[in-house]
């Protein structure tokens, strides 16, 4: 497998666990019923860590492609 297709089907794995995670990792244990209850860093950090991890590896694979030749 070509380098490129490696690095892509492991960003693809990441991400999708990364998704599917995010609920086993929320420790609430109610729905919140405001936004500092959303948002408790407390509660939720290794949830926030597994979503943002997410949106950087999107922001990366993004720009890497944007930035790269074609080819």
């Amino acid at each position: 497998m070509a380098p490129r297709m490696t690095v892509t089907s492991r960003a693809m794995s990441s991400r999708g666990t990364n998704r599917v995670a995010v609920p086993y990792l929320d420790r609430g244990k109610l729905e919140p019923t405001s936004w500092s209850e959303a948002f408790s860093l407390r509660e939720r950090r290794w949830a926030f860590v597994a979503f943002g991890l997410f949106w950087v590896i999107m922001i990366i694979g993004t720009v890497t492609n944007a930035v790269t030749p074609v080819g």
